[in-house]
């Protein structure tokens, strides 16, 4: 398992693509990940499951799909 704070705070795209595909070769290497950003791109491109924390617990648990992309999307526009 391995946690990781902003990883990708301050990259450009090609690098925040770059760190995406890191992010998924280490998943399909059987390693969970858990990712805290505020980066809508970079969840999109490397995760499959968002979890949305607030208020001292899971105020959503979403799983990656075009429906919850756009909740996703949402999300981060309205904050």
């Amino acid at each position: 398992m391995l946690l990781f704070d902003e990883p990708i705070s301050g990259l450009d795209y090609d690098s925040m693509i770059n760190g995406s595909r890191l992010f998924q070769n280490l998943s399909a290497m059987g390693k969970v990940l858990f990712v805290v950003t505020h980066d809508a791109e970079f969840l999109i491109s490397a995760c499959t499951r968002i979890l949305h924390l607030g208020d001292g617990g899971i105020e959503g648990d979403y799983g990656m799909s075009p429906q919850n992309e756009e909740k996703l999307r949402a999300f981060f526009c309205s904050s």
